[in-house]
């Protein structure tokens, strides 16, 4: 099974306190391939650098952007172990990939889809597959894949 990586979906497998954290990483290990677009891996940077700060107390500035820093890169370090191993793969987001995307937002302008989302939506048809790694039900629900499938299969909630 091929799936498509979101955001959301990557930090629950890393953060111990998401409650799904087991469910997601279970389905990652089962995956014949994860595909972690690079929209991706920039908001992972953004969000655990922002989670550093907001959890830093009264650490100095410096002290906190270093040890965002580091929690960042030992994060992309593991993706990195992952596609050595090939059960991750980063795409490079082409222009066809791109006007994909770009048209998936504004045929879903109500929901305000953002690049990440609609990118995941385009890889999918890229990679044939329904399966999005996902916690976002919310948006992944209402909009339909480019395949022919009825709908998104989201995991881990659809197992």
């Amino acid at each position: 099974m091929i799936l498509i990586a979101d955001t959301g979906a990557m930090l629950g497998a890393l953060d111990r306190a998401h409650p799904d954290q087991h469910r997601i990483q279970r389905t990652i290990a089962e995956a014949g391939l994860v595909v972690v677009p690079p929209t991706v891996l920039t908001e992972l940077d953004h969000m655990i650098r922002r989670a550093v700060k907001a959890r830093s107390g009264g650490r100095r500035p410096g002290e906190v952007r270093r040890l965002g820093a580091e929690e960042s890169r030992r994060t992309l370090d593991w993706v990195l172990r992952q596609v050595s191993l090939t059960r991750m793969v980063i795409p490079t987001i082409d222009e066809a990939v791109f006007r994909t995307a770009t048209g998936v937002m504004a045929r879903y302008a109500d929901l305000a889809l953002d690049l990440t989302d609609a990118t995941c939506v385009a890889l999918a048809e890229e990679y044939r597959t329904e399966c999005l790694l996902t916690v976002d039900a919310r948006d992944f629900r209402v909009v339909r894949p480019l395949t022919g499938h009825g709908s998104f299969r989201l995991l881990p909630a659809d197992l």
